[in-house]
């Protein structure tokens, strides 16, 4: 009975029996001690198998094999490796089993190179391992990488006819996916036994990490069309590839599958499901599943508390997780660390002391997740020591741990002593990224240590992130504050170089007119929200038509830029005349990935900053969106498009204007992107480079992105209004395809032109594109209330609303619930607007938020 309790798992139950077997005065066997033994091999009994180990040696039983396997057992399985090795080293005599408990306690712990000596050794003894030592190599060779040595056991396994044992199958598969031999796996798969369900499982996970939709999703359907019966890691499985590729629709349709199949609200199942939803802003979904959850665990709490703090919904996050303790849930790491999040996000310091109280108490006070977070409090909430203390408590720190003490430092203006731990975080041997160098270059600017500077500036070339466009702000801000204009030109990089003239030509421009002296240190910086406090200076000294060209001929001086042309009907470089060289955006995006990044909210604030430039100018010349062009132009391209608008809608007297509409149709069709780019005269295809094809219109002004990424990108462009064709990781594919177009500044009617126009461009090529589904699905607008406005107190006091990172980003966030859009306001009075699909909603907001903005204005006072 006792042997039959440990089998099937039930320790506690074999060592009540056992007691009650010593309490009766019976002398336990060496099968029973044994017996007994293994069902000590969880961690909370391990104790009581010491106790039993006592009993073993009293009596004399060591010497017997069988026992002392169990013994090698309890104590690899507990991680008391060296006890395992001196029992090991006492038996007289080992068999097979020995020696599977040891590799698989090394293993088990991470300990992979002695687990293959181990192996070594019971070759040079005589014995022939079986499907359990192999199954135990082969995850020890997965977890190094040793990819060689997993194919000699592979070819081992077949020599000895193991190669069936769905065991060995599924830990040989599992070797070469996390090896990234997706050859090699594909190969096993299709020759492996197709009804083990894990094998599946396996191939699904394998699909995803390497960021396959299209397998992932094809072989699932595979699975299905074979009768394949999913199980609860199956699901699980796809649900999270849709997740890392946000595609909700694909997730909606396999969750409305597990209701069919009865895994909704499995525990593994709805963990993710909830995990998908929060991650792709159904938190309102995420909850319905949590709430009918029959059996709710850690994990599905954890995933709805960090789904809140991702979404920056603080208030949500932390009442989720009193709600998690309220029903007797001990929260692990992650959801501590989500909760401290949520506190950093509304700065409730209060809520967060007590929660890293109650990390400490659980034994987590060490753990990387949990500290950098409370790094991120602290530093947030101005306690700088507390977080240097939460920083030399961890044991391991990371980039995140370094990169939140640094910007604590300089958000603290203790810029000396964050440019010091930078230095010790390269020292550490710890790899700096895109956020360590703006965290460092900040603080360099901040004290015009332009020396700090230029050898940063260099870390920042060597390290590969000189092209990135947030490291060339962030230097050209360093330099023009330093007053270094040369450095500060050599320091944008080759993408999106005309993002940042903006600056350089302002600061040019304060340079050459300081009372006709050389370049010296601008005093003032060159962030967004500080452009407009040049407006005055500039214009006066403009009157006098004194501004020194040839120092702005150097900054705009690229003929051979693709991204930045000077004008050609201006090369005259002497005293200004009533207009200004103009210089444009990018038309050419480098990669997908500065794509995605360059359409977040960064391009809306450049497109602010432009505006600036435009109120700066006016009286040199006429300006329009993207450049400096003829006032005439301009202005027929304000009046197109235009429609009557009903005061009586705009109690605060201020309309936004829409500056782009972003759309998308289905053509429903065939598409070839090489015989596009080769047909089309207004297309280009250079899919190493760039894996699209660009095409453009003049009227309306467009640009149409064919790319084969499989993602949508459904945010406006800078400069440039975009159509976005969505096709399969194939170039020739039969897919519902989307059309998106932004306009930029104009009206939903010619957002639908455009649209048309490229269906009709697809149909003149041959292929039977149609028109239909035509949704607008995003309007952004901006305006400008005419009075600074003070963020801080902004922020403090509608934290459930915004956030306002001024180091990350200039403007505060504030996501309005109803109407649900997204509004960027800066210091300035300039709001942007975002997330509306009809004008209304756009206008509707903002009288919304008019009364709070005036209720923060700044006096010269405060």
């Amino acid at each position: 009975m006792i042997s039959a309790y440990s089998q099937n798992g039930l320790g506690e139950e074999a060592l009540g029996l056992y007691s009650e077997m010593h309490r009766t005065g019976i002398v336990p066997t060496p099968y029973v001690l044994s017996s007994v033994l293994s069902g000590c091999t969880k961690a909370e009994l391990f104790d009581q198998g010491k106790l039993i180990h006592a009993q073993v040696f009293k009596r004399g039983f060591s010497a017997e094999t069988f026992v002392g396997n169990a013994l090698v057992t309890l104590y690899s399985r507990c991680g008391s490796l060296r006890l395992a090795e001196q029992i090991f080293e006492d038996m007289p005599c080992h068999d097979k089993v020995t020696f599977n408990s040891l590799i698989s306690g090394h293993v088990q712990y991470g300990d992979n190179g002695c687990a293959l000596k181990i192996f070594e050794e019971m070759r040079l003894s005589g014995l022939k391992p079986d499907s359990v030592t192999i199954a135990s190599l082969l995850t020890a060779c997965a977890s190094i990488g040793g990819v060689q040595k997993g194919k000699q056991l592979h070819s081992f396994v077949f020599k000895t006819g193991l190669s069936s044992d769905y065991i060995i199958e599924g830990s040989l598969l599992d070797l070469y996916v996390k090896c990234a031999d997706m050859d090699a796996a594909d190969e096993l798969f299709g020759m492996s036994n197709r009804e083990n369900v894990v094998l599946w499982n396996v191939m699904l996970v394998a699909y995803g990490q390497m960021g396959d939709l299209i397998k992932s999703f094809g072989l699932f359907h595979q699975m299905q069309v074979e009768g394949m019966r999913a199980n609860q890691y199956t699901y699980p499985s796809v649900l999270r590839t849709c997740t890392y590729f946000g595609e909700l629709a694909l997730g909606e349709q396999v969750h409305g599958l597990t209701i069919k199949m009865g895994f909704e609200l499995n525990v593994y199942v709805s963990s993710v499901l909830i995990d998908m939803y929060s991650k792709c802003g159904k938190l309102e979904k995420a909850r319905e599943i949590l709430e009918r959850q029959t059996e709710k665990d850690v994990v599905s709490w954890t995933a709805m508390i960090a789904g809140y703090a991702q979404k920056e919904l603080c208030v949500e996050a932390l009442h989720t997780f009193g709600d998690m303790q309220a029903h007797g849930i001990r929260p692990d790491n992650i959801g501590l660390a989500s909760a401290i999040s949520a506190c950093a996000g509304i700065k409730a310091i209060k809520q967060g002391l007590q929660v890293h109280a109650q990390a400490c108490v659980s034994g987590y006070s060490a753990d990387i997740s949990i500290g950098n977070s409370l790094i991120n409090l602290y530093a947030k909430c101005g306690m700088i020591e507390e977080a240097l203390s939460a920083f030399e408590i961890l044991t391991l720190k990371d980039e995140i741990s370094w990169n939140g003490l640094i910007s604590g430092f300089a958000q603290s203006g203790l810029c000396e002593e964050a440019l010091r731990v930078f230095v010790k975080m390269d020292r550490a041997g710890v790899k700096s990224n895109l956020f360590t160098f703006g965290s460092a270059v900040s603080a360099s600017a901040n004290i015009a240590d332009i020396k700090q500077g230029k050898q940063i500036h260099a870390r920042v070339i060597k390290t590969g992130y000189g092209s990135e466009i947030e490291a060339g702000n962030a230097l050209v801000s360093l330099y023009a504050k330093c007053g270094s204009i040369e450095d500060a030109n050599s320091a944008e990089p080759e993408d999106f170089a005309g993002l940042i003239k903006s600056k350089l030509v302002v600061a040019a421009i304060i340079v050459a007119n300081s009372a006709g002296q050389e370049s010296r240190a601008i005093s003032a910086p060159l962030n967004s929200d500080d452009i407009s406090t040049f407006t005055d200076r500039i214009n006066l000294k403009a009157r006098s038509h004194t501004i020194a060209c040839p120092l702005i001929h150097t900054i705009l001086r690229h003929e051979q830029s693709p991204f930045l042309k000077p004008s050609p009907f201006n090369r005259s470089f002497g005293p200004f005349p009533a207009r200004i060289s103009r210089f444009r955006a990018a038309d050419r995006i480098a990669n997908l990935r500065s794509l995605q990044r360059f359409v977040e909210f960064g391009a809306e604030v450049r497109r602010e900053e432009k505006k600036d430039l435009i109120f700066i100018f006016e009286e040199f010349g006429e300006i329009a969106c993207g450049g400096i062009w003829e006032g005439k132009q301009m202005a027929d391209q304000g009046l197109e498009g235009s429609q009557p608008v009903d005061l009586s809608k705009h109690p605060s007297g201020i309309v936004p204007t829409l500056q782009n509409i972003v759309s998308t149709v289905n053509l429903d069709c065939k598409l070839d992107l090489k015989a596009i780019a080769l047909q089309a005269r207004n297309a280009e295809y250079n899919p190493k480079r760039f894996a699209a094809v660009i095409m453009r219109i003049r009227e309306p002004k467009t640009t149409a992105l064919i790319f084969a990424s499989g993602k949508m990108v459904s945010r406006p462009l800078y400069g440039h209004s975009f159509c976005i064709l969505i096709l399969s990781s194939y170039d020739v594919v039969t897919v519902n395809l989307s059309v998106q177009v932004c306009t930029g500044a104009k009206s939903e009617q010619q957002s639908k032109l455009a649209a048309r126009k490229y269906a009709r461009i697809i149909q003149k090529l041959g292929f039977p594109a149609k028109f239909k589904d035509f949704k607008i699905q995003n309007i952004v607008g901006s305006c400008d209330v005419k009075f600074p406005i003070r963020l801080e107190g902004l922020a403090y006091s509608h934290g459930a609303f915004s956030s306002y990172e001024p180091e990350l980003f200039p403007g505060l966030i504030y996501r309005m619930k109803q109407p649900k859009i997204v509004l960027l306001i800066f210091v300035s009075g300039k709001i942007v607007l975002t997330g509306a699909k009809v004008r209304d909603e756009t206008y509707a907001a903002f009288e919304n938020i008019y009364p709070v903005l005036t209720e923060f204005r700044k006096t010269q006072q405060g």
